[in-house]
């Protein structure tokens, strides 16, 4: 299953704070998460990248997501990120741990 989720603010940059709570709700539903950046590619005020998620769950359970990102930046703050996701291994509701708050 692919979810492509697109995060925009049309006219202000979205402030670091969303990104800090999006980070915190991870650390607090996950008792492990490693990033393996596969492929960065970045041109101006844009940037994207092939990863893999590794995530672990507090109950063992493990999951594997891979993630195509495009991220737009304007004065130094991310103004947009387009993801597609696609979970290779694991349960089908970390497929959406990308919008998790």
């Amino acid at each position: 299953m692919r979810i492509r989720k697109r995060w925009r603010h049309a006219e202000n940059c979205i402030p670091v704070s969303a990104f800090q709570t999006h980070t915190r709700a991870l650390r607090a539903n996950l008792s492990r998460l490693e990033i393996d950046i596969q492929h960065i590619v970045c041109e101006g005020n844009k940037a994207a990248t092939v990863h893999v998620a590794r995530i672990t769950h507090p109950s063992g359970e493990e999951s594997l997501i891979k993630v195509v990102a495009f991220y737009q930046f304007r004065e130094g703050r991310i103004c947009l990120v387009d993801e597609l996701t696609h979970l290779l291994k694991g349960n089908e509701k970390d497929q959406n741990l990308g919008a998790l708050q």
